[in-house]
């Protein structure tokens, strides 16, 4: 279960996080964790259930894999983030 930090406020956030629940229920790979369920939490804080997944955190790998490429895991950390806290825009 993935608890977002914050409370979901406003119209356009809320509809943010709609179309991402929507999305990742549309997802079918045998290599990600399924979305069983999502919605928000009585405080307002979003939600997500999640396939559990055996295996190494993906930080750890990428971190394994880059090792040799000490600027990539720099540059790309960013994009390595909780589904609910602020990327950057490519």
């Amino acid at each position: 279960i993935k608890l977002g930090s914050r409370p979901v406020h406003g119209p356009e956030t809320i509809g943010r996080f709609k179309v991402k629940r929507q999305i990742l229920a549309r997802l079918n790979h045998s290599n990600m964790a399924r979305l069983i369920d999502g919605g928000t939490a009585d405080q307002g804080r979003p939600y997500l259930v999640m396939q559990l997944v055996n295996g190494q955190p993906i930080t750890k790998i990428v971190t394994e894999t880059t090792s040799s490429y000490p600027g990539v895991w720099k540059s790309s950390k960013p994009y390595v983030q909780p589904y609910n806290t602020p990327t950057k825009t490519l």
